[in-house]
């Protein structure tokens, strides 16, 4: 298979084994269910050659991992903006922590082969964090009509995206300084939603809940940068 230009992102469910030792593999799978049908079957486009339908976003699920890709030839607003909608949309009952890059990748799911530097770099950016939310990585800005997007949509925020500093791999890659802004059309009680995952955490994810909510208390009071300077 020829490869093809993506733009890909990772996203780990965190709290996943708590989930499964909590809950019956029945329950998450319908968890599962409820997450990936946020995505909808319908965000595709016509091919005016075949009259086929062309996904412009499609995704696979491993395990604790969903894997979302988007062909650079859709709109590159679409994966971003669904990503902000889901990750609110679950923030209160399977919290997500995404990285996405761009690129050259195969991806062919019906052999399921997944190959490619974006996929390495999505997943390296989404390790890194230390917080419910997600970042880009700078692989993003070399796509066509990507830096425009990131001045012009409110998807994107300039942010110090926190990082697990004691992380080897976080040595190895510059700071993440663009965030995943999804505080778009949420209400105050997302602040009681992150207080409570917060309070149910194990002591050492505490801090990814505190960073959270500290993200979503500036972002929402307009303390960030929604366009690049």
């Amino acid at each position: 298979m020829t490869p093809k230009v993506y733009y890909v992102a990772m996203c780990d469910v965190l709290g996943f084994s708590q989930l499964v030792g909590a809950t019956s593999l029945e329950t998450v799978y319908q968890k599962y269910r409820s997450l990936v049908d946020e995505v909808g079957p319908d965000i595709f486009r016509t091919s005016p050659e075949t009259s086929q339908r062309m996904y412009l976003v499609e995704h696979v699920v491993f395990s604790d991992t969903i894997l979302f890709w988007a062909p650079a030839d859709g709109q590159v607003e679409i994966l971003p903006g669904l990503l902000c909608n889901l990750m609110r949309q679950v923030m209160g009952s399977m919290p997500l922590r995404v990285g996405i890059a761009f690129g050259d990748c195969v991806i062919d799911p019906q052999e399921h082969i997944y190959v490619g530097q974006p996929i390495i770099d999505a997943y390296l950016t989404e390790q890194a964090q230390e917080w419910v939310g997600g970042a880009y990585h700078r692989s993003c800005w070399s796509a066509p009509g990507f830096p425009e997007f990131a001045t012009e949509w409110a998807q994107i925020v300039k942010y110090p995206v926190p990082v697990k500093i004691s992380d080897a791999a976080n040595r190895h890659q510059p700071s993440l300084e663009y965030a995943v802004n999804w505080t778009l059309f949420t209400g105050l009680d997302v602040l009681t939603t992150i207080a409570d995952q917060e309070q149910r955490a194990p002591e050492a994810a505490k801090m990814k809940w505190r960073n959270t909510r500290t993200f979503y208390e500036i972002v929402s009071a307009g303390g960030a940068h929604l366009r690049d300077s």
